[in-house]
Parts: C-alpha cells; structure tokens; sequence
C-alpha cells in the first residue's frame, strides 16, 4: 500500500485520501514528479503503474528536447 508521506493525512493509504484535499494538494503544493502521478491517478480514478510512468521532471523532458537542437 502507498501511503501519503505528509500532511493532514500522513501515513493513510493514498487511494482513501479524499479526492478534493488531493485536487487541492495538486493545485497548491509543489509535488516531486512520483507524488505528482500518484496524485493525479487516484483523483482521475487511474491505476497506479510506477514501471511504465514518466516521472522526470519537466526541465528534464524539456533537455531531453532541446538536445537534439543544439546541435
């Protein structure tokens, strides 16, 4: 079980943390990439599927792009 690591509903499951205190949390905190997507599957009711998600940041997508340009 994935439980939430801080706040109002530290070390809960985060599939039985309500779904508007984690749109609130996405919407206002600062979230690693990992919390972000746990976050945002159970609000979208996703299943969680660590092994295929893209957990980089955005600056490391957006070198990952720019790359290639530089030539």
């Amino acid at each position: 079980m994935i439980t939430m690591p801080f706040g109002r509903y530290k070390n809960r499951g985060i599939t039985t943390v309500p779904r508007g205190y984690l749109r609130w949390l996405r919407d206002n905190v600062p979230l690693e990439p990992q919390m972000a997507y746990l976050v945002n599957c159970v609000i979208d009711k996703q299943p969680i599927d660590l092994e295929s998600a893209d957990l980089r940041t955005d600056e490391e997508k957006v070198a990952e792009i720019v790359k290639p340009w530089e030539g």
